[in-house]
């Protein structure tokens, strides 16, 4: 079931894994009460992709590096399919650094695709394209 850095039938890059990824998220969105905490809608989200197929890792680490030398050690909330990367929030609203550290995440992990998905007020998602899918939608 595992989408392999190619477009869907509507051309965007990984967008049936990310199709999949957003039916789970409405899904623990609309099941699960508003106001708790982010680990928790992150473990309901896991639960809820694997239960459509798709394997899922949570906290994969991610390093970046100068001259050779790791620098900084980072965590991806959720790597689906090992190609997109989900960042978790709970907020009142997605504001732009969630996208800048969901680019960053992309840049160091060179994944093509990821979710900013906000468990907050109201159901949000933004989806950022990083470099690794450059030339491609």
């Amino acid at each position: 079931m595992e989408e392999q850095h190619g477009r869907n039938h509507d051309g965007l890059v990984l967008g049936g894994l990310s199709g999949v990824a957003l039916k789970a998220f409405y899904a623990v969105y609309n099941g699960m009460p508003r106001g708790l905490l982010e680990s928790v809608y992150r473990a309901a989200l896991v639960v809820e992709i694997q239960y459509l197929g798709y394997h899922c890792e949570t906290e994969f680490p991610v390093t970046a590096a100068w001259r050779g030398v790791t620098v900084g050690q980072f965590r991806l909330d959720i790597l689906v399919a090992k190609q997109l990367v989900i960042e978790v929030k709970v907020a009142r609203a997605i504001h732009p650094i969630h996208k800048s550290q969901l680019l960053n995440y992309l840049v160091l992990s060179k994944q093509p695709v990821g979710l900013v998905l906000n468990f907050g007020p109201k159901a949000q998602f933004e989806r950022v394209v990083g470099p690794a899918a450059r030339g491609k939608r």
